[in-house]
């Protein structure tokens, strides 16, 4: 599965709602960073893809080192960032 986030698409306000809507995470979704390292870290099998990374926000940017650190520690997520 490949999962697109499109910076340009989203901003610090609305970002988890947007990342719950690309990844498709269950309502009980907490919409905090906390969560979404737990989301994340359960993912296997998966290619993200962070687009316009070059326009992110300080908050945003937060989210991107998520993504790197679950996608170094698992070996089935792939991540692809995009400037």
């Amino acid at each position: 599965m490949e999962y697109i986030i499109d910076i340009a698409k989203t901003d610090d306000v609305n970002l988890h709602e947007y990342l719950k809507e690309v990844f498709g995470f269950r309502d009980g979704y907490g919409m905090n960073l906390d969560a979404l390292n737990d989301m994340v870290s359960e993912m296997s099998k998966v290619k993200i893809r962070v687009i316009n990374a070059e326009i992110a926000s300080e908050y945003q940017r937060k989210m991107i080192n998520i993504l790197i650190r679950n996608a170094l520690e698992n070996d089935s997520l792939s991540l692809e960032i995009v400037m």
